[in-house]
């Protein structure tokens, strides 16, 4: 047998990964739609992990300060939208109650 051959990467199933990771296979699977969990391997129907990419994952995560906040694509903004006006019709000749405030 050729010893200079390399062992392929260990397939992880969400629940193991989800134990390694300390979260729930909920989580591994809302992050999987989101695109914001960690890199996953599709064989069929099963969703499997390699240890890479759970390494891969916990690193991006690792944060020095809570004010480090990266904005990923797809997730709400922490910036609250301004209130909207009303829709209603007024007569021009009207003054706006919102301009009275």
């Amino acid at each position: 047998m050729d010893q200079s051959k390399t062992q392929p990467p260990r397939l992880r199933t969400s629940a193991e990964a989800a134990e390694r990771l300390n979260c729930s296979v909920s989580y591994l699977a809302k992050a999987r739609m989101k695109g914001t969990g960690p890199k996953f391997v599709r064989l069929g129907r099963a969703i499997r992990y390699t240890d890479a990419a759970l390494d891969e994952h916990e690193a991006a995560q690792t944060r020095t300060s809570t004010s480090q906040y990266q904005k990923v694509d797809g997730r709400p903004s922490l910036v609250k939208a301004a209130p909207s006006r009303s829709k209603k019709r007024t007569r021009s000749d009207e003054p706006d109650l919102l301009d009275r405030l």
